[in-house]
């Protein structure tokens, strides 16, 4: 699979604008292509609000963020995601600070963070509920585990897997990437 490919895949309802952010992994053989195909990405895609970062990277593989900055910026704002990061040692600075930190803590904990959740746009309560009850007695799983309002996610998880078909389809039909991108 191409980046492209693998981004319209694990980050079309970003790209749709219907989610805050995903995130996936992809193998490479070169750091400095991929991160001059990241640059490129960005080049085309940020005048969309759209953002690509690396937030880790080891020996053949990187784990790729996919965000739009100013519904991150929005989310992050509201009280119970500044009380959770706050309590979790993230300064309360602008967004690329909260970035480096998620990296930082993806490197250094033992466990993988899971506040990420917020960064993704997963529902605060059932973030809080997944470090709470440590992954287990959810009430549904699927795109992440649902802890609150189950029928609400049921419906979500819906729309972005809709979402991927059809811009998996339109992809492979050579609809650009660009194209593909709901401008912020």
């Amino acid at each position: 699979m191409t980046f492209e490919e693998l981004m319209v895949s694990f980050c079309a309802p970003t790209l749709a604008g219907m989610k805050v952010g995903s995130l996936f992994r992809c193998s490479f053989t070169c750091p400095k292509a991929l991160m001059e195909e990241i640059s490129g990405l960005n080049t085309r895609l940020g005048g969309r609000g759209v953002t690509v970062t690396v937030l880790e990277m080891r020996s053949g593989w990187a784990l790729i963020y996919v965000y739009r900055g100013k519904q991150l910026e929005r989310d992050m704002c509201a009280q119970g995601a500044r009380d959770l990061l706050s309590a979790l040692g993230y300064g309360l600075g602008g967004i690329k600070e909260m970035i480096h930190c998620l990296r930082r803590r993806i490197r250094l904990v033992e466990t993988f963070p899971h506040e990420i959740g917020l960064f993704l746009g997963y529902p605060l309560g059932d973030v809080l509920g997944f470090i709470r009850e440590q992954g287990r007695n959810c009430k549904s799983c699927g795109l992440w585990k649902v802890y609150c309002n189950q029928q609400e996610a049921d419906k979500l998880f819906e729309k972005y897997r809709k979402c991927t078909r059809v811009y998996c389809r339109r992809l492979r039909e050579g609809v650009p990437l660009l194209k593909l991108t709901v401008a912020a």
